[in-house]
């Protein structure tokens, strides 16, 4: 699967299930969306050398996937912050001095962009940008645009915060998923756990869903 970092009126993040990797079209489309990526995190070094953050850079965010959350764990790892909260509070988050705005793929783009190579776009952890006055009408958007499911398990959503969700997921007939928005260590739930339930009914359906 993939996750695409997708940008409107708020940050929105995408999640791609069964993704056909070997197709060209969607292949290329990676790639250029990597490429930004790659940019975005050389623009964010840079911002936070200028603000006298001198972070040694080796190998560690050649890999294309590399991101904010990568830069973060060198912060911490380099002593300039305790902890990725810190280093996104006090460094990279929107509103912080070395922000560097996103590639600008919309939300509605990027669940485009899955339907068409076959995979099921899932919007992640929606309470992560957006909240209770503006979570309704990006879903129905979104699902004018293709989207198939969204994710109501989370390791930080209670039980008021899943019945909400589950509650969009019926209206709009959305498949329910699961996840740990695990991006590498420190994160939260080991590697193969969601760190939050998800039954068995659920992770058949989305196993067996196609676009």
């Amino acid at each position: 699967g993939v996750e695409l970092s997708t940008y409107g009126k708020e940050e929105v993040h995408i999640l791609g299930y069964n993704v056909p990797y070997l197709d060209p079209s969607f292949a290329e489309e990676v790639v250029r969306l990597q490429t930004l990526r790659q940019e975005r995190v050389r623009l964010v070094v840079e911002k936070l050398r200028r603000h006298g953050v001198k972070l040694v850079v080796g190998n560690e965010l050649d890999n294309p996937s590399a991101g904010r959350s990568h830069v973060a764990e060198l912060l911490v790892k380099q002593g300039f912050v305790r902890s990725k909260a810190e280093a996104f509070d006090k460094y990279l988050g929107k509103g912080a001095p070395c922000y560097v705005d996103g590639m600008r793929v919309t939300p509605e783009d990027g669940v485009r962009l899955l339907r068409d190579a076959g995979a099921v776009p899932v919007l992640a952890h929606p309470y992560r940008f957006l909240h209770d006055a503006t979570l309704p009408e990006m879903v129905r958007n979104l699902v004018r645009a293709g989207l198939m499911g969204i994710e109501v398990y989370y390791p930080n959503y209670g039980p008021a915060v899943r019945d909400s969700l589950s509650g969009l997921a019926r209206t709009h007939h959305l498949i329910v998923t699961g996840g740990s928005d695990f991006h590498g260590a420190g994160d939260g739930a080991p590697v193969g756990s969601t760190g939050a339930f998800l039954d068995e009914r659920a992770q058949e359906i989305l196993l067996n869903a196609k676009s």
